[in-house]
């Protein structure tokens, strides 16, 4: 089980519906990939194939659980992930999987309109979405003492300057 701040949430949805096809060709682009790791939060990643886009957010001991939570990822449909965005603001949100391999689901369950709801989605295995690939270690950007400010200058050029960007 994996449980998200319903604020959280829609922070990091905000961000991660600017890369998230609606309706992509190949199925598994129109899902979220969550990935919980208790000593890191919660990773949700969006891809096109032409770019990938992760956000970490923090995560939250899920109720009920008095023991640490292993690892778990799994993948969010589409319309799930549009469901909760619309969840109450101050609750929390969690995602379940359910059923064996051939048949799996994800229960949803949130808080809408001040009344508690469980959503159930057929989704896909986490292993199915494609992989980021490796940036080679003498391809990554570094960053040269004394020159950062300068190279901020240089990208701050290529930001979008439109009011929808500044909220």
């Amino acid at each position: 089980m994996i449980e998200i701040p319903s604020n959280t949430l829609r922070e990091a949805g905000a961000l991660l519906n600017r890369l998230r096809p609606k309706r992509a060709v190949l199925p598994v682009l129109n899902y979220v990939l969550a990935e919980f790791d208790p000593l890191h939060g919660i990773r949700l990643t969006v891809t096109s194939l032409d770019q990938w886009l992760s956000i970490r957010v923090p995560a939250t001991q899920p109720a009920g659980f008095p023991e640490p939570v292993g690892p778990e990822s799994l993948l969010i449909p589409g319309e799930a992930f549009e469901a909760a965005l619309k969840a109450d603001r101050g609750t929390v949100i969690g995602l379940t999987r359910k059923g064996p391999r051939t048949s799996r689901r994800i229960r949803l369950r949130m808080v809408r309109q001040g009344i508690q709801v469980e959503i159930t989605h057929p989704t896909m295995e986490p292993d199915e979405f494609p992989p980021c690939p490796e940036v080679p270690a003498e391809a990554r950007p570094t960053v040269l003492p004394g020159r950062a400010f300068e190279m901020m200058a240089i990208v701050a050029t290529c930001s979008s300057k439109d009011a929808r960007s500044r909220k």
